[in-house]
């Protein structure tokens, strides 16, 4: 072999190996938002992101739905997540969890609560139709998402598109309130439910963990404001915006603050193997009771008859994929409960559904609403369900109902 040939192919190994670490992805914004819910400048969609957003305008029109509206902050988280894929391991899509798309959102200032993903890695960008088709069709067919993203990276090698689309339900139209404040800052937070939300509610945990419910002013145009104080030193400070749905309560946002200059960088530990239902169910009472310890609270005693019920209400929503305490059968907890025959006083329900039971409730304490719950001093018993399911492309999803009762 000739020196010019030798040095022809060597450079043509360096290229290769370069390219199988180098993912060709669009320009990222030159700065974050340093507000949630703030006006983003719309975002010129790639030429593979343009034929994917017209795919989903395709499946939405065979649902009989209206394509959701396009995000432009959902559009940099989509390509966020898919530029992690594209530079992970392979099989870096089957470890993806909801936790990557949950940072990337509060990163561009999103706080959408309601999120649905799907994902996929082809050689022909064409063939991501057949992949997530059936999937984002089921997704789009009740009508529930007002807004989507798309994100496509293409991996030079192996010459991979990975694709991402977020569908978002955003039933609150929210004014910009800052992701940091100081330590005894008292800020507005204002805003107005849109069709199919009404009676706002705010939710605000300290970093302690204690939740407070400040008043909410509404306005007769349905528009309302509260103010919300960061006077419990500093720390991460959670604030959630909810109203009630025909689904039941509802939680509309999520907006994690950090308050004198203390950031949220706990790092999340590996979950335990869940590998049956009745293991999961275990595992998040264990982690219900230890979070009650750690709030000088007394552990939840497991109550038979409140199992059967949250169990039942999970197999439920698995069965009709769903997510809410609103059953078209069943009514709501209350009226689960009593129908079980439980002569209670006081009651709550969380619901969540998720990747596996201890993230899903993992997400449940990330909202004041829902860890006011868990953190109640005057319920004395739980009752866990659990139901395992498939999402359609191999991948777990678990459907989890915590209930708390107080008896008569």
């Amino acid at each position: 072999m000739s020196g010019r040939a030798a040095s022809i192919l060597l450079a043509t190994v360096l290229l290769v190996a370069l390219a199988s670490g180098c993912p060709r992805s669009p320009q990222e914004p030159e700065s974050l938002p340093a507000f949630y819910n703030q006006p983003l400048p719309a975002v010129p969609l790639s030429e593979a992101e343009t034929t994917v957003g017209q795919m989903v305008e395709k499946w939405a029109s065979k649902s009989g739905r209206a394509t959701p509206e396009l995000d432009p902050g959902l559009i940099l988280v989509c390509r966020a997540v898919a530029n992690r894929m594209a530079r992970g391991k392979p099989g870096a899509i089957d470890d993806f969890s909801n936790a990557t798309l949950q940072k990337e959102m509060l990163r561009y200032g999103i706080s959408d609560s309601a999120v649905r993903t799907q994902m996929a890695s082809s050689f022909k960008l064409t063939d991501i139709e057949t992949r997530l088709g059936a999937g984002v069709m089921e997704e789009l067919a009740d009508g529930r998402y007002t807004h989507f993203g798309v994100g496509e990276v293409r991996r030079l090698w192996p010459p991979l598109h990975y694709v991402t689309l977020v569908f978002s339900r955003r039933p609150v139209r929210l004014d910009p309130f800052p992701k940091t404040a100081d330590v005894f800052d008292a800020i507005a937070l204002s805003g107005t439910l849109l069709v199919g939300l009404t009676n706002p509610i705010v939710y605000i945990s300290d970093p302690s963990g204690k939740v407070r419910e400040p008043n909410v002013r509404v306005q007769p145009d349905g528009s309302f404001r509260a103010n919300v104080f960061f006077n419990e030193g500093a720390g991460v400070y959670r604030v959630e915006v909810g109203g009630d749905s025909p689904l039941g309560p509802e939680v509309a946002a999520l907006m994690p603050v950090n308050v004198g200059g203390v950031a949220d960088d706990e790092e999340a530990t590996p979950n335990p193997v869940e590998d049956t239902e009745a293991r999961a169910k275990i595992l998040v009472i264990r982690q219900i009771n230890r979070e009650r310890r750690a709030a000088g609270l007394p552990p939840l005693a497991i109550f038979a008859p409140l199992a059967r019920v949250a169990q039942s209400h999970a197999e439920e929503m698995r069965e009709l994929k769903y997510a809410a305490h609103a059953s078209p059968k069943t009514g709501m907890a209350a009226d689960r409960a009593t129908a079980a025959g439980i002569h209670w006083r006081r009651i709550g329900e969380n619901v969540a559904v998720n990747q596996s039971a201890m993230t899903a409730h993992a997400s449940l304490m990330e909202s004041p609403g829902h860890r006011a719950n868990v953190l109640d001093g005057e319920v004395t018993y739980v009752g866990v369900g659990v139901a395992f399911a498939d999402d359609g492309h191999g991948h777990r999803v678990v459907y989890l109902v915590e209930n708390f009762v107080a008896l008569q």
